[in-house]
């Protein structure tokens, strides 16, 4: 196929969040905090909790979290380190059951996170029943991308499983947001989650020691291998270096494909969107593609902003939100919205406003989703504020309140659910077909509509 690109892509900058309580004294990674110290913390990250969670006991009922809160309490009893009691926090994070709450490392550890930390030297693909090895990273090429992983330092892989859900923030019930981060690496860009949320150590492992089956072979075999610099690690380079949005035409398929990769954008964006839909209804462009998977969300503007290229008649955007009241108001398609065939890509990352953004879309059936459920759907908890734990430095992100788009008939906690599912495989993966896009040019090649 050939493609003709029409609009450069614009940078993503990944920044790492600051609560401005930044460290600037010397640091130390090892550091002991004392019992008194940790209860201070873990006092304060409960107080915030229970005074500033809009939605704490939706999907754990207040007695059962209390005596969480209690039992992990009652269990400090020894000192430890940050990244110690990072980990042991975790738990309390699972059990809200809300992807907007989360606990990340201090400011200075994600500011300085190359200088003390180290990387797995793979990367490993979860799917509901295995665990694969998707790449290799490390200077034993006798790993084959593909392999099935049984365990990570005599850890077997269902004990790792368990650990990462039960620590990982999640939208309710559904698990597609903490399986999308675990397989795509990217939680290692937020200090100390990583490959293995459910493995304390890792972040300071200097060998790693997995059991593998290579495909086509029933044999197990067992490699040890060195663990890599973080700025070596191919996901973090690539968060590193990917773009907002970008579009291109696919002159053999005569389509448009539209990548939003955050609605965090501001300004720019509404030239940008403009620029794509002129050419778009200039050149009568039948097939738009809009590629959302990996958009974890962003500002309501360049939300709204698109929809109103793709909607055919005037749609109200919020119905509950704190602010944005000209969001609760009519507003009306743009005079060159596109009229022709839409197809939406959607995986487990796209959560908060991109989960209203394909609520709406869903709700007004302005066209096919592809892909897998989504994290967020039409009602979410809004980012909230970062508070800065006193003594570890830990940086909690709790949410203030709820925000929800004007639609009916969709139930909370799970999210918006494709019209086709399609999911890649481990040989997908290892082969680099993008599957999903491939299905999309299939449904405009039959001209098959959505059931």
């Amino acid at each position: 196929m050939r493609y003709f690109f029409l609009i450069l892509l614009f940078p993503l900058f990944i920044l790492a969040q600051s609560p401005g309580d930044s460290l600037t004294a010397s640091y130390n990674f090892n550091k002991k905090y004392t019992t008194e110290q940790l209860r201070q913390d873990f006092l304060f990250l409960r107080h915030t909790l229970e005074s500033k969670h809009p939605r704490l006991y939706e999907y754990t009922p207040k007695k059962q979290f209390n005596v969480v809160l209690d039992s992990l309490f009652g269990a400090i009893k020894d000192a430890m380190t940050e990244r110690e009691f990072h980990y042991f926090l975790l738990p309390v994070i699972g059990k809200v059951h809300c992807a907007h709450t989360k606990m990340m490392s201090s400011q200075y550890l994600l500011d300085h996170i190359n200088d003390y930390c180290k990387a797995p030297p793979f990367l490993v693909y979860f799917d509901v029943k295995k665990a694969y090895l998707a790449s290799n990273f490390s200077t034993d090429t006798s790993i084959h991308p593909g392999a099935e992983l049984l365990s990570v330092n005599k850890i077997p892989v269902s004990e790792i499983r368990n650990g990462f859900l039960a620590r990982m923030p999640q939208e309710g019930r559904n698990t597609t947001f903490i399986y999308n981060r675990i397989n795509t690496g990217v939680w290692l860009n937020n200090g100390l989650f990583g490959l293995f949320p459910g493995l304390c150590d890792y972040p300071v492992t200097d060998t790693y020691q997995i059991a593998y089956i290579i495909p086509g072979s029933k044999a197990v075999k067992t490699s040890r291998v060195a663990s890599i610099a973080y700025n070596d690690y191919q996901p973090v380079i690539f968060y590193k270096e990917k773009k907002k949005y970008g579009f291109y035409v696919n002159e053999s398929t005569h389509t448009g494909i539209l990548t939003i990769a955050t609605f965090l954008v501001q300004d720019e964006f509404s030239t940008f969107a403009d620029s794509v839909f002129k050419v778009l209804d200039s050149t009568r462009i039948p097939n738009l593609i809009i590629d959302l998977r990996g958009n974890v969300g962003g500002l309501p503007e360049p939300s709204a902003e698109l929809l109103t290229h793709l909607m055919p008649k005037d749609f109200v955007y919020f119905k509950e939100v704190n602010g944005y009241d000209d969001y609760k108001r009519l507003l009306h398609p743009a005079v060159n919205r596109f009229k022709g065939k839409l197809i939406f890509l959607i995986d487990g990352a796209c959560r908060s406003t991109t989960g209203h953004f394909l609520a709406l879309a869903k709700y007004y059936k302005i066209g096919t989703m592809i892909g897998e459920e989504t994290c967020s759907s039409w009602s979410c908890n809004d980012n909230g504020s970062a508070y800065t734990l006193p003594n570890t430095k830990l940086i909690f992100q709790c949410p203030a309140s709820t925000a929800t788009v004007a639609v009916g008939g969709m139930k909370r906690g799970r999210g918006i659910m494709p019209d086709y599912v399609v999911k890649p495989t481990i040989k997908d993966i290892v082969e680099g077909k993008d599957v999903v896009m491939q299905y999309a040019f299939k449904l405009i090649a039959t001209g098959k509509k959505k059931s």
